[in-house]
């Protein structure tokens, strides 16, 4: 044992090192075998082989974040000491693979705590099991599928070890979890233990299964980290939001297929799919939030999601073409048009449209730029020909349709929609339009080529883009092809230009267009084959779902537990949250690393965004686009003052009326210091002004607030219910509770709840630098202010405007929205900014003539802001 370091020698050269696994020596000098760092020992001293039995305490404990932190070295240090600690116990630790957990543990192990120690006895390599002398074991296990959590049937452990634990499924993790932790043996209190970097297990679908993008259907296959997928939020808008996990591996096992009228689904067991459900009462239906159901565990009927209720996009404004020079006469046509007789007349152009140019050297008898739109039915014609006048096209009506000789519109359409029916395509440009535009579009390429509700065409990736379309307007789209057939049944061969052309030009498409956004999937229909191949998984920020099309059909997926559980602490059913702890290492945590290895921080430092941020910060808001990436809840979270509030602290309050949507009224405090406490939300929906008067006043003591800022639309008229009643400001004022306009820009707003929410350079300076310190604005522990912070912490930025935060709206039953972060933006704006000093890396004399001086120009200057602000602020507010 001479190898290993006296606690004396430890302490002298390692002081950042506490000895946690010793031996005493025939001698009376005592070893150290393990040691742990500071956030190692913290995590360590979360678990029971820390404290009393009698003393309570987190049954699972989460750790880690950045690569480098010592996850798998803390992992068999609590493995080695659970088998000394209580002699006869079991342990497990897991990694993915068994090469993964003999190359990352097994060895390692035996070269940390060698066999001549005596501690342990003996080695089984088939089973991966450590005998310790004094009878307890330590198993060495892996996770690749989920019927490997049957190797564990039988055995009782004291410790489960997961690490790498987000590279597992729920199914593993409750199944263990629930059924092998427990005492082997007297004496021992079970945990599990789970470190792991950000990231999660996510979906895991075959390579056939297509997403939407910005730029149409694609190959799960090729989506990469960073593009935005269509999802919905929580309105069920369909919006697009950034992919920040990837994950691709090889599976075997069995798939589950489910084959309905509504949905095609092909999946692992273990994947979730987004369902619908409701509760039903005499007084009505009640309906859910949308939540998830694994494939294999899908009750009797499941009501799936196929479509979103809503689609903004953004208005396609005038549409402006180049002018071409041409040396030969034309006649003059508009090169401007708006976006929506765009958007009608490219629905013409993709079912009906032709063009023809010849150029300039077949000389002036066969130079011709032409576009057209063939169209033989009366409806029809009147149609197009309505169309054309009135964007003001000189065109010639000929017994076919119409065309209208234009250069610069034949080029345009030549190249935004296609030549040949089997390419033609939605022009880019109308992906994003807006609803209204979308429909427009719809609705003439369904009179060109459609029936009865469905679209037929010869182009795949028309019949791709007619998909979106539907989605977009809220149908249940469904695609479907064919072989196209002469008569006899021979496959047709179409000769294009010389040619003979197979493949899809051999295929007609066909989209069907059916009402109702909900399918149903029956147990009946659910069956299992066998699969060997690979798989796909994304994550998805914030709501951890996007929609996939297997054979032609779509539906809603997601996935996700470790971050609920240990980073955004949300809990369902029996889970309670002192039994869940998460202790938070960054690579910096790790000297012993950084020591040996001081290279290993740049090589981090190369990676590509997210994984920059996971690895190197262990940041698990990274690559999720989040608004407000500074929310931490053990930093923003803070239990209720034990005494009442001082009466010389200001106290106000903040309104973001509603009625279809919910109203919020924010409770807060400001300290001496200047930060601010929310102490409690309140919230309903669909209540009249009144109702929202004595709820509010039956929690808040509004008389003790000196003022309330409020979003402008409580100065206009309203009509709920058929009640028409004075402003919403004059009805406050009734109750004596005085509103004041609150600062509604949205971007400075957004600015100043970052600047309040900032706690990692919030700190004094040091070496010139910055620390990290309290935020400004914290939340009292409480079930509306955890709501809050759930909301704030899932707002996104909007793609279009980087600087501000994506609108949501609740849904039609008073779920998600941005009701609560606007309310807290009113509260922040209405605060002075706290002013950067500009010596504020400098040692201050607070008695100063320079402080001094500066105290009373910053006096003055935020009283002259209060002067020019909007709404009654009385002085005593600053």
């Amino acid at each position: 044992m001479s190898d290993l370091p006296t606690v004396e020698w430890l302490l002298e050269h390692k002081p950042h090192l506490t000895p946690v696994v010793m031996l005493q020596e025939s001698d009376g000098e005592t070893r150290v075998v393990y040691a742990l760092q500071p956030k190692q020992i913290e995590a360590y001293n979360l678990t029971p082989l820390a404290r009393k039995p009698e003393v309570s305490g987190p049954v699972h404990i989460g750790f880690g974040g950045a690569a480098g932190p010592g996850k798998s070295y803390c992992a068999r240090v609590i493995a080695t000491s659970v088998a000394l600690t209580w002699p006869g116990s079991s342990c497990v630790i897991y990694r993915k693979t068994k090469a993964d957990v003999k190359k990352n543990h097994v060895k390692d192990f035996m070269d940390e705590v060698p066999r001549h120690l005596g501690l342990w006895t003996s080695y089984n390599g088939d089973d991966l099991c450590v005998t310790w002398a004094n009878k307890s074991k330590t198993y060495f296990g892996y996770l690749r599928y989920d019927e490997d959590v049957q190797r564990a049937q039988g055995v009782a452990f004291d410790c489960i070890i997961f690490e790498e634990a987000t590279h597992y499924t729920w199914y593993m993790i409750s199944w263990l979890v629930g059924n092998r932790l427990r005492s082997s043996v007297d004496g021992t209190v079970p945990f599990a233990f789970y470190p792991s970097n950000p990231g999660e297990r996510g979906m895991c679908l075959p390579p056939d299964t297509d997403v939407l993008t910005h730029e149409g259907w694609r190959p799960i296959a090729a989506i990469g980290l960073g593009e935005e997928v269509a999802t919905l939020d929580e309105d069920e808008s369909l919006v697009f939001r950034p992919v920040d996990q990837v994950h691709c591996e090889h599976y075997r096992g069995p798939f589950v297929t489910i084959n309905s009228a509504t949905a095609t689904i092909r999946c692992t067991p273990n994947h979730h799919i987004a369902r619908r459900t409701e509760t039903k009462r005499p007084s009505g239906r009640t309906w859910h939030p949308i939540s998830l159901v694994r494939a294999d565990a899908l009750s009797k009927v499941t009501r799936t999601i196929r479509s979103a209720k809503r689609w903004t996009g953004v208005p396609l404004g005038e549409v402006r073409l180049e002018p071409i020079a041409t040396t030969r006469r034309r006649p003059s046509q508009p090169l401007h048009i708006t976006g929506d007789d765009y958007a009608a007349l490219a629905g013409w152009m993709v079912s009906e449209g032709w063009t023809v140019l010849r150029p300039q050297s077949l000389g002036r008898r066969g130079h011709r730029a032409v576009f057209g739109i063939a169209q033989t039915t009366a409806p029809g014609r009147a149609t197009i020909k309505a169309l054309l006048t009135k964007i003001g096209f000189r065109f010639r009506e000929i017994r076919q349709g119409f065309e209208v000789s234009s250069l610069e519109w034949c080029h345009h359409w030549r190249d935004q929609v296609g030549v040949e029916c089997c390419s033609k395509r939605m022009p880019p440009a109308l992906r994003a339009a807006s609803r209204s535009q979308l429909q427009q579009f719809w609705q003439a390429a369904m009179a060109g080529d459609g029936s009865h509700g469905v679209y037929y065409t010869a182009s795949p990736r028309l019949a791709d883009d007619m998909m979106e379309v539907g989605l977009k307007l809220g149908f249940a789209p469904r695609l479907r092809s064919r072989l196209r057939l002469e008569p006899g049944g021979v496959v047709r061969e179409q000769r294009l230009r010389g040619a003979v052309a197979r493949g899809p030009l051999g295929r007609a498409y066909e989209v069907r267009f059916r009402d109702g956004r909900d399918g149903w999937l029956e147990r009946q229909y659910v069956a299992h084959v066998a699969y060997d191949g690979p798989v796909y998984c994304l994550g998805i920020a914030d709501l951890h779902r996007f929609f996939v099309r297997q054979d032609g059909m779509v539906w809603l997926s997601g996935n996700s537990w470790y971050k609920r559980l240990f980073i955004q602490r949300r809990y369902r059913g029996n889970e309670r949250s002192e039994d869940y702890a998460f202790v938070q290492a960054k690579l910096s945590d790790n000297v012993e690393l950084l020591t040996r290895n001081p290279d290993y921080i740049r090589k981090l430092d190369i990676l590509p965004e997210p994984a920059r941020s996971w690895l190197r910060d262990g940041n698990f808001s990274a690559g999720a686009g989040s608004a407000l990436p500074q929310i931490d809840w053990k930093r923003h979270l803070v239990k209720p003052f034990k005494d009442e509030i001082p009466d010389y602290w200001l106290q106000f309050g903040s309104f973001d009326w509603g009625y279809h949507h919910p109203f919020v009224f924010g409770w807060y405090v400001v300290t001496e210091d200047g930060d601010i406490f929310k102490v409690e939300t309140v919230t309903g929906w669909r209540m009249l002004t009144p109702q929202q008067i004595e709820r509010i006043k039956s929690i808040v003591p509004v008389e003790k607030l000196h003022y309330i800022v409020a979003g402008h639309d409580v100065t206009g008229k309203h009509i709920a219910r058929g009640e028409d009643v004075p402003t919403i400001q004059e009805h406050f004022l009734e109750h004596n509770i005085l509103l004041s306009l609150a600062n509604i820009h949205r971007k400075q707003g957004l600015q100043q709840l970052r600047k309040m929410l900032d706690w990692e350079t919030s700190g004094p300076f040091v070496g010139g630098k910055p620390t990290e310190g309290d935020p400004r604005l914290r939340f009292f522990d409480t079930p509306n202010n955890r709501k809050c912070l759930e909301q704030m912490e899932n707002m996104t930025v909007d793609p279009r405007d980087p600087e501000d935060v994506l609108k949501v709206n609740a849904d039609d039953f008073g779920e998600g929205g941005d009701d609560m972060y606007d309310e807290t933006r009113y509260a922040c704006a209405s605060r002075p900014p706290s002013p950067d000093s500009p010596w504020a890396q400098s040692e201050l004399d607070a008695w100063s003539p320079a402080v001094l001086e500066h105290e009373m120009r910053e006096g003055r200057r935020v009283k002259r802001h209060t002067d020019k602000g909007k709404g009654v602020l009385p002085d005593a507010v600053y």
